[in-house]
This record gives C-alpha cells, structure tokens and sequence, in this order.
C-alpha cells in the first residue's frame, strides 16, 4: 500500500499516481483527436476529395506531436521514481500486479482505455496508410 508520507523515500505517492493518471487523460484527449482527424480522412477519401485529405492528415500532426511530448513527459515523470517503483507502475499497468487502492484502479483503468484506442487508431491509420499509398505503405514494409 502506497502512503502519503513516503514521498520523501523515493516510493510512489498517491499523489503521483494522480499525476501519471492526468498525463494518461491528456493522452487520452490526443489520441481522441487523432482518430476524430483519421476518420474525417477515411470520410474524405470515400468522397475522393484530395484537398480535405491533405488538410486533415496536416492537422493530424500537431495532436501526434502532443502526444510525443506526453509520452517524453511520462516516461520522465516514471524515472524519478525508484526501480522498484518504477517497477510496481509497469506491474501495474501490465496486469502483473493486481490495483489495491482506487487511485491505482483509476491510473490502470485510464492506461487500458487509452491502450484500446491507439489500437484503434494504428488500426485505422493502417486502412488509410494503405488506401492512400499502396505498396509504399509504411505498413507494407
């Protein structure tokens, strides 16, 4: 059980947890946008307009570069912990170890939402890639 007062320790707070769940909620916001944008795409190809695909795919890349810069800020945030912390967080999230507090359930039950959307959108990012390259395709390589 993680307490309060042993910030000062190097142990993992409640407190950092609600801070790596933030991070999560902010990932979870640009990972909403991206596929808000990857299916405006998908809309705009089944309409063959190329202007609307050429716009979109370049306002695709600001949500990505956010979350570019959330995953540096989380992995920065999860190394100022101690291995053993850092190691309970990656139990945590990979179901090794089961949540007991309901700020662990909190964090673990945002990192899965945002793992089935980016899912998602590598999924329908692969149609578009696809669809739009064909055999020089990122995904055909």
């Amino acid at each position: 059980m993680l307490l309060p007062a042993e910030s000062e320790t190097g142990l993992v707070t409640e407190k950092d947890l609600q801070d790596l769940r933030l991070m999560e909620l902010k990932k979870y916001s640009y990972l909403s946008e991206v596929m808000d944008l990857s299916r405006q795409i998908e809309e705009a190809m089944g309409r063959n307009d190329q202007v609307s695909i050429r716009m979109l795919i370049a306002m695709r890349e600001e949500p990505i570069l956010r979350l570019q810069e959330v995953e540096r800020n989380l992995k920065t945030r999860r190394q100022e912990f101690s291995q053993k912390e850092q190691q309970k967080v990656t139990d945590l999230i990979s179901g090794e170890m089961a949540p007991e507090l309901d700020v662990e359930k909190d964090f673990v039950e945002q990192v899965t939402i945002n793992r089935r959307l980016i899912e998602k959108v590598v999924d329908l990012d692969q149609k578009i890639s696809v669809r739009l390259a064909g055999d020089k395709s990122f995904y055909q390589k």
